[in-house]
């Protein structure tokens, strides 16, 4: 086994056999592919999501990539930019409780390249299909290799909370993962593979998170976009024989210190890598919001199902949880991505029967009478009783008082999608069409649900690929 944390890394990334996958390994990959690409089909109806894509669009260049649910195909770079920025607008993409959103910057890579591997052959004219001529077992091995290489980093770099209290990473530890994912599908071999992780170090940014609690909220948010495009640059320089410092990731001074850790457990790196799989340990989200909210919003709608509640049948809403929930008792949200990190809001949402989903966020819904009328229904309060059960969890405790007196109490440690209760694939498909539809009209997401759903099995019939892009 080569010596530094980035050669091993590497060795795995280009040498990882799809077929050596386990089976729970792959359908986890086309779970995460298929809810990855509603998210960002589901960015067009924020205004943000819109302006970059065609902003994109209209800049132009070489047709390599399409974005999902546009029109032209452009250079790959870009692609994968708009992409990484879009998955994340909604803040409903796949979360590893510990480490972010690693999906938010290994898919719009995949999808770039896929695209650029298949310049020549369609990009460039409408409909665009799903990248063609692209196995489906390369597509899934680059999205498992890049959340394996994302989230290895992430564990062994992951700081001690009084760092991480003052000092936090995303998409600085997936920088890895985009450059890996990318560079699988170019064919890198384990030489190039390590220079292109080497050379992901330089793209990184900053441990800037650390600050998401101060609102308003960065519309940027985590900068997936720019750890895309990163990871694309990186694995095109290392194919054109650049090189990178392989040894960027260990000992004093390595990556980790240069990212704001104080700590660096080269273990994580090489323990059980190529046999225990990380990626089983992400988790896909029911609402759209931060993933520290969902064990109250799921508590508040059971109690609202099971007691056939209507919201104006509710005259209080209690909810208690652990020290962190603080962060999120924002009441006077003033955009989609305040909205996504106020629990008051997302529970008024919740009140009011709302499809989880871009409606939430419509721009008039934010200061409407009836949503305020809910929110100051609503406290939060601290309860030291509680205790999460696993790292990252948010316990919740939420109890609805009704108009004739009746109090209802529910708890959760964790929402539906987490990694210790995955959604379904029939759930994932469902959330795939209720964001892909407006965009891509009804036909062609169940398309891409067929499609997706056998990707990368073994027999010749396959439902028709569909197309990602959106007819002029």
């Amino acid at each position: 086994m080569p010596g530094s944390s980035i050669e091993r890394l590497a060795h795995f990334a280009a040498g990882m056999a799809f077929d050596a996958l386990p089976p729970e390994v792959v359908e986890r990959a086309r779970v995460s592919l298929l809810d990855g690409i509603g998210c960002i089909l589901g960015a067009w109806s924020l205004p943000e999501g819109r302006w970059i894509a065609e902003r994109t669009e209209a800049v132009g260049g070489t047709p390599e990539a399409i974005i999902p649910g546009g029109s032209i195909a452009v250079p790959v770079g870009p692609a994968a930019y708009a992409a990484g920025t879009m998955i994340n607008l909604l803040d409903f993409d796949d979360t590893a409780p510990m480490a972010g959103h690693p999906g938010a910057a290994v898919l719009p890579v995949v999808l770039a390249v896929a695209g650029l591997r298949s310049h020549g052959q369609e990009c460039g004219r409408t409909p665009v299909g799903f990248p063609a001529d692209v196995p489906g077992s390369d597509l899934l091995s680059a999205l498992v290799a890049g959340y394996e290489v994302a989230l290895r980093v992430a564990a062994a770099g992951r700081p001690t909370a009084e760092r991480e209290a003052r000092i936090r990473g995303h998409g600085t530890w997936q920088a890895f993962g985009a450059a890996a994912a990318a560079g699988r599908l170019l064919g890198l071999d384990a030489t190039q593979m390590a220079n292109a992780l080497a050379l992901a170090a330089l793209h990184a940014p900053v441990p800037f998170v650390g600050r998401w609690y101060q609102r308003p909220v960065d519309t940027l948010k985590n900068n997936y976009g720019w750890v895309a495009l990163g990871g694309v640059q990186s694995a095109m320089l290392a194919a054109a024989g650049w090189r990178g410092n392989l040894n960027v990731l260990d000992g004093p001074g390595g990556f980790w210190e240069m990212a704001g850790s104080d700590r660096w457990a080269a273990e994580a790196i090489g323990d059980g890598l190529g046999t225990t799989f990380q990626m089983l340990q992400v988790g896909h989200k029911t609402y759209p919001a931060c993933w520290h909210l969902g064990a109250a919003l799921v508590a508040l709608e059971r109690i609202l199902c099971q007691r056939s509640l209507a919201f104006h049948l509710v005259r209080r809403v209690r909810i208690a949880s652990v020290g962190r929930i603080t962060n999120f008792t924002d009441c006077t949200p003033t955009s989609p991505y305040d909205a996504q990190f106020s629990l008051p809001y997302t529970a008024a949402m919740i009140l009011l029967g709302m499809p989880p989903g871009p409606d939430w966020f419509a721009k008039d819904r934010l200061t409407a009478g009836e949503v305020q009328s809910q929110m100051a229904k609503i406290s939060v309060v601290v309860d030291k009783d509680l205790r999460a059960d696993l790292p990252g969890r948010t316990p919740a405790r939420v109890t609805v008082e009704t108009v004739t007196g009746e109090t209802w109490t529910e708890e959760a440690s964790y929402p539906p999608g987490d990694p210790t209760a995955p959604l379904s694939w029939d759930q994932v498909a469902n959330k795939f069409i209720r964001l892909a539809t407006p965009r891509l009209g009804s036909e062609q997401a169940v398309g891409m649900v067929q499609w997706c759903g056998r990707l990368g099995a073994p027999d010749s019939e396959r439902p028709v690929r569909p197309a990602l892009s959106r007819e002029r």
